[in-house]
């Protein structure tokens, strides 16, 4: 009986799990379990969360990444690691952020200031670079 019971746990340990899907929304949180009720807000999250045979399914919202987003688990040939969109919308996946107009509050004439959270590596208007890396400038 006692090898019968060993039998049947090496079989349950060796059994593949089954694969999940998760997902990621602009407005979820990282500690969340990822359902599509409540989703991750990071790609980097879900990254390094999946396993081998997962999906993850990302709603539609720009994801900034910074200046790597790194995808350090990866699937198989049998059972790949799936990215995909979800829903109506565009997916953007960027390192860069746009601060809004009402973000920014005028000091005077064309001196404008604002708060920002991350490095910044450039600053652009309208596609016209303001400032570059190595660049002395007052932002």
């Amino acid at each position: 009986m006692g090898s019968w019971i060993w039998l049947g746990l090496l079989l349950l340990l060796t059994l593949p799990a089954e694969a999940a899907t998760y997902y990621v929304a602009t407005n979820g949180n990282d500690a969340n379990p990822g359902t599509e009720s409540q989703p991750w807000k990071t790609l980097g999250k879900a990254s390094s969360s999946v396993q081998p045979g997962d999906t993850v399914r990302i709603k539609a919202g720009a994801y900034h990444v910074g200046e790597t987003w790194y995808v350090r688990r990866a699937g198989t040939s049998a059972s790949p690691i799936t990215y995909r969109a979800h829903g109506d919308g565009e997916v953007r996946i960027t390192n860069a952020q746009v601060i809004p107009p009402a973000a920014w509050t005028h000091l005077k004439d064309s001196i404008y200031s604002t708060t920002v959270t991350s490095s910044v590596a450039a600053v652009f208007q309208h596609d016209i670079p303001l400032h570059r890396p190595g660049d002395r400038a007052q932002i």
